[in-house]
Formats: C-alpha cells, sequence, structure tokens
C-alpha cells in the first residue's frame, strides 16, 4: 500500500502499529512506510516512537535525521501524557539496545507513571525492557 492510501486509511497510532506488525512479519518496506506515516503525526508520542523505530532501522547517519525529530517530538510532549511517558521510556530502551547507555531508572519510572492509564502498552513496554 503506498503511503498516502496508508495515512487515509489509517490514524497515526494505527499505522505505528501497523508498521510494528510489518516489521514482525518481515515486510520491512511496509514497516517503514507505516512508520514514516506514523512520524508526521500531531501527537508528538506517536512521531518520537516512530522515529525511534526508523532510527533503529536506519544506517549510520539515523542519529544525525532521526535523534534531533526525536527530541523535538518529546520537547513537545504535554506534561503527565501517559503516551510520552512511555515514549521516553522508548528513546532509554533504543539507547541501551544501541549499547549507547539508556537509564533503566527512568525507564521505570516512565512504564510506573504510564501504567494506570495505559495498562496493555506499558505491559509490552516491560516485557521490552526485561529482554535487555
Amino acid at each position: 500500500m503506498s503511503p498516502l492510501l496508508l495515512m487515509l486509511a489509517l490514524d497515526a497510532r494505527q499505522a505505528l502499529d501497523a508498521g510494528d506488525a510489518a516489521w514482525m512479519a518481515g515486510d520491512r518496506g511496509q514497516a517503514r512506510a507505516s512508520w514514516k506515516v506514523a512520524a508526521e503525526a500531531e501527537d508528538p508520542a506517536v512521531r518520537a516512537m516512530a522515529e525511534l523505530r526508523l532510527l533503529r532501522v536506519s544506517g549510520n547517519l539515523g542519529w544525525m535525521v532521526h535523534g534531533p525529530r526525536v527530541d523535538r517530538a518529546l520537547a513537545d510532549c504535554p506534561a503527565d501524557d501517559a503516551w510520552c511517558d512511555l515514549a521516553e521510556a522508548e528513546l532509554e530502551l533504543t539507547l541501551r539496545d544501541l549499547g549507547l547507555g539508556g537509564d533503566l531508572d527512568h525507564v521505570h519510572r516512565m512504564l510506573t507513571r504510564a501504567e494506570a492509564r495505559l495498562p496493555e502498552a506499558t505491559e509490552a513496554a516491560r516485557r521490552w525492557e526485561a529482554a535487555g
């Protein structure tokens, strides 16, 4: 499906999820297309998470492109937004996975804050945290 048709068919969070599903199914091109759609979202948490996924699959220059976009999206996050808490946790987990540090105490704090409002999404993030 073309990115334009995908954008018309899905909201941004659905595009993020569709990219994840495509990636797990081995459809790398569709995954990237979906994440690029999600990266254009109005929701800063969705933008940040989409850019983090694109960063993970980009080449050596990925940080130069996606890093500042992640930072801008997280800076746009409203205080006490559960999805933004998850995006911050994902940033730290990405840093850890790429061998660039990652503050697991911060991950735990962000997941604890998000847990009451987003239990399923938080549980998925906790599994990712434990896998590292």
